[in-house]
This record gives C-alpha cells, structure tokens and sequence, in this order.
C-alpha cells in the first residue's frame, strides 16, 4: 500500500486529508443533489449540510434508500425509538480506491437502524439536536451515524449507524457478576466521557437525557449517544421531561429548566455506576416515591472504597445545590490529570508518587487486594432503565407540603406574598387563555397595579410552569412590566401576580402622529425583543396586547415594555395564541421560534403603518387560518394608497411575515435598518429615505387607530386553540 497522495488526482491541489480532497468532494455532492430526496426539506437539509461541512471521508453522511438495507430484524424498543439490525447492502463509500484513484463502497456491513418516533413531522428544533448528535462522531472517533432512511411503511425516518456488539453501560455492568476494581481504567473511561460532554457544553447545548442506556462500549472505550433526542421528534425540546429517574437531576424533577448542571448531575451517576458497577436504584420501583426522596438527597449507596478525590467529584456532580457541582471543563481537567498522572507512574522508580489520586489509588488497592467483587444484579420488576415521560403534575405534592408545582416555583423567586385584603376596587380588564387581567388599588402602597390572575394553577403542565419560570427570570432585565409580589384570591384559591398598572394601555390604545414616532416605537419594540433573544428566549405569544407603552418624561415619546415573555401553554399538544400573529409554522406544527417571533413583530409593524389590528376585518375562524397556512393570506396593506406607506417600510414588513422562516430578518438585521432609518431622519439628510417618509408625512394620510370598531375584541386576547387541530384541514 503506498502512502497517500499529497495532491488531489482532480484538481492538482493539496488533500485536506489523506486521499480527501475537500473542495472536488464537496463539488461532488453539490453535483448530487438532485439525484435524491428524504421528501422532506429539514432533512434534506441536515445532510447536505453535513456533507458541506465535512473535511474527510468519515465526516459525511448520505441518504440510504431502504432498498438498499436487507435482513431487517427487530432488536428492540425505547421510550421514541425502534431499534433494528440490518444488512447494508453496499456499504459506506469510504476505501480510496487507488487503481480508480476515487472512494469505493465497502461492500455488505451489518449496521444498527434506529427509527425515531413522528420524525414524518419533524420539529426543526429536533431536526438542529439531531445534525448535533450526527456531528458528534467527530469529537471521540467513533462513527456512529452513516447517513438516513425512510420506514416504508411508518414513514419515518431512520438513522443508519454502526453495529457495535459490545451494546451499553447498562450491559457492560449486567455482564460483570466478578469483577476486579480497576481504577486507571475507570479514570481513563470517565476522562474520555467528561470530554465529550464538555464538546457539548461548550456549544452551549445540553444532552438532555444522560443515562447508561446513551452510553455506548466501544472497542475503544465509552462514548455518548442521543444528545438532545430523549423526547418526541415533533416536540419542542424540554416542553415535557423524559428521562430515566435515578439519572434526573432534582431540580428538573420539581420543575426548573433543564441546564448543563442537570447533565453534571447525570454523570455523577454515571461516575457511581463505573466505580460501583451496580445500576442505581435497582432494588425499588421507579416511582413517585423514589422522586420524592431524590428531591430530599437521596443518592445511590456508596458500598466500594473510592480515592477521596474521586469520591469528592462524585459527589460533587450529585450535588443538590447546582452551585456545588462543578463544570464540564473542571471535570476534564480534574480527569485528565488524575488519568496521566496515573498512566505515566513508574511503581519501580516511585516518582511523583506524592500525587494524591496515586496514593489513594494505591490505598484502594490495598483494600481489595486484586480481590474478585461479586455483584448479583437482581433488578426490581418496576425499576424502569429506559427513558420514560416523568409526569410533573403527579409529583406536585413532593414538597412536603399539599401545594401545586405553582407555590414551588414561586417562593424560589421570593415572591412577597401580599394578603388579598391590601386590594380594592378590583375591576376585569380582559381574559385570556389562561389567565385574567385585573386591576387594583393596593391600599398599602396608595398606588394602582395590574393583576393577571391563573386559573386551574394545580392542572398546569410543566411547558406553562417553565415558560413562567423563564418569565420571573427576567425581573432582573428592563424588558417588562415591574413585578410586586403575589397575592391569592381566597373564594378560587388562583395565584395572581401583581405588576405595574400601564395607564396607556397596549399597542391597540395608541395613536402615532408621524412617521419619526411610528419607526422609534418599533425600534424601541426591537430593542426589548433583542434582549430576549439574546438569552435564549423566545417570546411564543407576542400580540399588541402584550406590549405596553409608557410615557417618558418629556412626554413626547414612549417606552415599551414586553410582558408575558415565554409564559404560553402551548406544546406540542395544546395551541395557544392570538391567530393573526401566530406563524404558519406554529400553527402546523406548534413550532415556535425566534423567526415566529419575526413573524408576530410584522403584524405590530402593520399595526403601527395602517392604524388596524390585523385581520380586523376577517373571523378568526378555522377558514382563516387555513387560509394563511395554504394560501399565505396576509393583512390588506393595498386598501391604502401606496403614496402612503415608505417603499423600504413596506419591503420589511413583508420579509418580516415571509412564509418560509428562512427568509425572515432576525431582530438584529431589524434594528440595523430602523436604527438607520432614525439616523437619517434625526439628521434631516436627503436621501432616497427620508425622501419616502417625507412624501408620506406629506400625503396628509391620518392614523385611523382610533376609528375602527372590531365585532370580537377579545380575538386579540390569547385563546386556546387546541380543538381546532382535529380540524384543520393542513394539520
């Protein structure tokens, strides 16, 4: 075999690597687009990208026609997956060739097919974690992904991976009745794990869903799986919790978002089940019982001797305070250390043998004496090691106390709790889907305040309770209303958030008397949502009702306020909303994001250009929404003269409602025109701007904001629209 050619045979440039030569390889799979399709857009996508982003031969994937698989066997179920074995037929085109100076097929390999439950309706946020977890082969060698296929039959779509034999942590441990402790190698398969969940971290994902069922034996050691797919395809990551109990971190038990620090915790287990070779809590059910004394510190036994600074880290991931546990970069520079400190130990010389994991190591050693551990491993008939939906409203009596998810979440913020009887004159102001708005005079502090109150507070699911914790989250920002406290209505026993009274109103009350205040109010708007984005946020139900505007000082111009940031029932079940600004991507799919964000902010910028709500004219009907799904129904922005309205203005506002989210601004692409467009204005320059918006100043066209009368008010308020989905004709 001679060695690799430094040049390409194509091109005459250098190989980027081995025979591969990135730009002809690339070509080539440009030039092989049109030879095939997934008939679905998100997972065209995620190959190519694939491909375009690969620099050798094992980084790419391609799509498998399921022709091409033969023998396919069933092997086995998971919480939203199948597992099949199969024969593929051709093989991946990896061997270079050098007769042909090109890549071959390998011929016929036995490869693992894992079928991913309602992935026919992919969410693109699923779709992101899944090119994320294709890509991380790269980071520890081992291949785990060829490429895609479609069941025939289910239509959906499969991942075709690499056979391994050796299965998981789950059956590595059951396979060990005697076993012989080996520390080096449990420090060496702990470093490489830590690695790649510090690769992860890094990109500020989490996985989501760690547990030894993820964690693969290879012929090289350990490597991790399934990052950011322990939940549905079609659902919107974290809206619900999946995962295996032991392994579940218990603040996510009671309800707080999922972070890295949750992952820290999986891997404290995954420490244990290493060091221990048991699998943790086999000997009890899996049930509300065990979640309650997760909660109150419970952590598997610790029955082997362990080196102390082994024992600390352990136990540090399981921490019950986050703020103990350390991070994913400490873990691999603690573990990197420990495993060469360890591998480079000359016991003849004893250098160095003042490092502390080598004497406790040695120390250990010592106690067993190369000693055999027997391990039985008799399972609990209901201990549950795969992963499963963990139902927060069941665990809402954790706490002790007889008190809903709701009281949790709220004394961890510190909300004060105000006695109902400090407020009078409680008039209704509107009702939304969930919640009504009042307002109040609060007698102890002589001044007005808004109420929202929500109802049903022992029925809301775990999505609602995390959009309303991210909400609380944002008291420390100037992006909404203020909050004051809680107050409980005594007849409903229904919590109510007390916050700032706006005496203006919402966007629907206001009048805007030139097109300099019409741009400044929608860049101040931009501003508040920039700053949600900007922390991973997503508002899901931004309408005119959910902005509030202030006067500033001088009186001439407002602030704004966005409330009700993330706080929405909707899931992948359950669709909530004002229609006219939920994206046709949410109402097919549930599927919220920053670009559906875009899409609800193009309808405040109608609003602001014409005077009217959106749709005004229109019911908000089934007919309705069907019509802006399947015929891209838009607002009527042509029953005003075009003389009025800005040329630049009107070609925003319809990149901002765009039917495809891809051709959306994002909010920083906005702000760099309206900001602009300020400038100008402010600075009275001529240009082909304020040109525009001068001859609209000038056409004497009047906001008609306050003369339209709408038949159904409250369609602007959040309703629930989950019944009609049975209906909708595009659903």
């Amino acid at each position: 075999m001679t060695s690799p050619s430094k040049e390409c045979v194509t091109c005459g440039k250098n190989n980027s690597v081995g025979f591969w030569c990135t730009n002809c390889e690339h070509q080539r799979f440009r030039d092989n687009f049109q030879n095939w399709t997934s008939e679905n857009d998100l997972i065209d996508d995620l190959i190519r990208n694939v491909q375009l982003s690969s620099s050798c031969s094992e980084e790419y994937i391609e799509w498998i026609p399921f022709s091409d698989l033969e023998f396919v066997k069933y092997h086995g179920r998971g919480r939203h997956s199948t597992i099949y074995t199969a024969s593929w037929l051709r093989g991946p085109l990896r061997t270079f060739d050098e007769l042909s100076e090109d890549y071959v097929r390998s011929g016929p390999r036995k490869v693992v097919l894992k079928s991913l439950d309602n992935s026919r309706n992919i969410n693109p946020q699923y779709c992101y974690m899944l090119r994320e977890c294709i890509c991380q082969k790269y980071e520890n060698d081992y291949e785990l992904c060829y490429g895609l296929t479609r069941d025939p039959i289910y239509k959906d779509y499969m991942l075709v991976m690499d056979y391994s034999e050796n299965g998981n942590l789950y059956d590595y441990i059951k396979e060990k009745d005697r076993f012989v402790l080996d520390w080096i190698k449990i420090i060496e398969d702990c470093c490489d794990l830590s690695k790649i969940l510090d690769s992860l971290h890094s990109r500020n994902l989490v996985h989501g869903n760690l547990h030894g069922g993820n964690v693969l034996s290879t012929v090289e050691g350990f490597t991790i799986s399934d990052m950011g797919l322990g939940h549905p395809a079609d659902e919107i990551p974290f809206m619900k919790i999946y995962g295996v109990l032991p392994f579940v971190a218990p603040e996510v038990i009671r309800g707080e978002r999922y972070t890295p620090s949750a992952d820290i915790y999986s891997f404290g287990i995954i420490m244990w089940m290493l060091s221990s070779i048991q699998l943790p809590f086999a000997d009890r059910s899996h049930d509300l019982e065990l979640a309650k004394d997760i909660i109150n510190g419970l952590r598997p036994t610790i029955e082997i001797c362990m080196p102390e600074l082994f024992l600390d880290l352990m136990t540090r991931c399981w921490n019950e305070n986050i703020e103990v546990r350390p991070t994913s970069n400490e873990l691999v520079k603690l573990l990197t250390e420990w495993k060469y400190a360890l591998q480079n130990f000359d016991y003849y010389t004893m250098e160095d043998y003042n490092h502390l994991i080598i004497s406790q190591v040695d120390e250990v050693d010592d106690v067993y004496m190369d000693t055999n551990i027997i391990r039985s491993h008799n399972i609990h008939e209901n201990a549950i090691y795969t992963s499963q939906l963990i139902d927060f409203c069941s665990l809402r009596r954790i706490n002790h106390l007889n008190e809903s998810p709701i009281d949790a979440l709220l004394k961890r913020h510190l909300i004060d709790i105000i006695p109902y009887e400090q407020f009078s004159e409680i008039q209704l102001i509107s009702h939304g889907g969930y919640s009504s708005m009042y307002s109040a005079f609060w007698k102890e502090r002589g001044v007005k305040v808004a109420m929202k109150m929500f109802r049903d507070v022992f029925n809301l699911d775990f999505g609602f309770l995390s959009s309303l914790n991210s909400c609380l989250n944002l008291r420390n920002y100037e992006i909404g209303p203020e909050y004051y406290g809680i107050t409980k209505d005594p007849i409903s026993h229904n919590y109510v958030i007390l916050m700032q009274y706006f005496e203006a109103g919402n966007l629907y009350n206001q009048t805007f008397l030139n097109w300099r205040g019409k741009i400044l109010s929608l860049l101040k708007i931009s501003l508040k949502l920039k700053e949600i984005h900007g922390l991973g946020l997503i508002h899901k139900n931004l309408h005119g009702g959910n902005l509030l505007p202030i006067y500033n000082n001088n009186g001439n111009e407002y602030e704004w306020f966005i409330t009700d940031t993330g706080i929405t029932k909707s899931n992948c079940y359950k669709l909530y909303g004002v229609l006219p600004f939920m994206a046709p991507e949410v109402l097919i799919h549930n599927n919220f994001t920053q670009s559906s964000d875009i899409y609800s902010l193009s309808m405040i910028m109608y609003i602001i250009l014409t005077g009217f709500k959106p749709f005004n004219n229109k019911v908000h009907n089934i007919k309705l929404a069907t019509n802006i799904v399947l015929n891209q129904k838009r607002p009527d922005i042509f029953s005003i003269s075009l003389d009025n309205i800005p040329n630049d203005y009107l070609k925003l506002l319809k990149q901002c409602w765009s039917h495809n989210p891809i051709n959306r601004p994002n909010i920083n692409q906005i702000i760099d025109i309206l900001e602009d467009w300020i400038t100008q204005l402010d600075h009275r320059s001529c240009t082909r701007i304020t040109e525009q918006f001068v001859k609209c100043e000038k056409s004497g066209f009047t906001d008609p904001a306050n003369f339209y009368i709408c038949e159904d008010d409250d369609s602007y308020y959040s309703r629930n629209f989950t019944d009609w989905k049975k209906d909708l004709c595009f659903y």
